[in-house]
């Protein structure tokens, strides 16, 4: 009795397991039609292979109103509104907050009718994007990018001296002498003291001078020649005569102070 009540009990499970199995298949069968074309749209969301994202680009990027980029097309002109009204806030802004960055893209700027000249002030670099780092031939300038002396006393007419042009600085560019008249002509003018690097730099078609002998005076300069004054430091100052500093082809990197001691 017992043996036959097991059977049964057994028979039963198994049909009870069978129905719900045929349910298991049956709602299967209605939910697949909906999950396939959801599993479709999703794969097909996703793409098979990542394709690299395209960024938009510009030739003329925006770094904010300080940094100033500037390419061969535009007008000497306009270029030249621009750095001057520049200059004219740097010059004599040695405690000011702001900061400028001038680069200039590969090519040529001015021309010997229409040069670029301009002045360099405090807290401004200037610089050329040419392609190679180490060489200042891909951008040229054919005008003056200078430094004078800052005349300190009696309204801008005496005291001209160097010794406060710090924090500046000038590099990979060529710079073809051109413009300007009478003793301003004479030369590219970088009269700077410390802080204010020129590198990197080619001057063709004039002089380079460290010393801005168009002013009243003193008119004093130090310059290091080379590792052994380096490490020896100058004491004395001198002028620099005019007739020595010629640099038809000025390529070096001008570090320490330049100014009296």
């Amino acid at each position: 009795m017992k043996v036959l009540l097991l059977r049964t009990l057994s028979y039963v499970a198994r049909r009870r397991m069978l129905a719900l199995a045929v349910l298991l298949c049956t709602m299967g069968g209605m939910l697949l039609p909906q999950a396939v074309p959801a599993r479709a749209a999703h794969a097909a969301a996703v793409p098979a292979s990542n394709p690299r994202v395209t960024i938009k680009t510009s030739d003329r990027p925006d770094f904010g109103p300080n940094v100033k980029i500037f390419d061969p097309s535009m007008p000497t002109s306009e270029i030249t509104a621009t750095v001057d009204a520049i200059s004219s806030q740097q010059v004599d802004n040695e405690m000011g907050p702001q900061r400028y960055a001038l680069l200039f893209k590969p090519g040529v700027y001015g021309t010997a009718a229409d040069p670029l000249d301009f002045q360099v002030g405090y807290y401004t670099e200037v610089a050329g994007l040419g392609a190679s780092p180490i060489s200042p031939t891909g951008v040229t300038i054919n005008g003056h990018v200078d430094v004078y002396n800052r005349c300190l006393d009696n309204n801008g007419a005496s005291n001209c001296i160097a010794l406060d042009n710090f924090w500046r600085s000038l590099s990979n560019l060529t710079i073809n002498v051109k413009g300007l008249s009478g003793c301003r002509a004479s030369a590219n003018f970088w009269a700077v003291s410390q802080a204010a690097p020129m590198r990197r730099v080619n001057i063709t078609g004039g002089n380079l001078t460290l010393q801005d002998y168009c002013t009243v005076g003193p008119q004093y300069a130090r310059v290091p020649l080379g590792p052994a004054e380096m490490d020896e430091k100058p004491s004395v100052s001198t002028p620099l005569p005019t007739s020595n500093t010629t640099a038809r082809r000025f390529s070096c990197r001008i570090e320490g102070s330049i100014g009296p001691t």
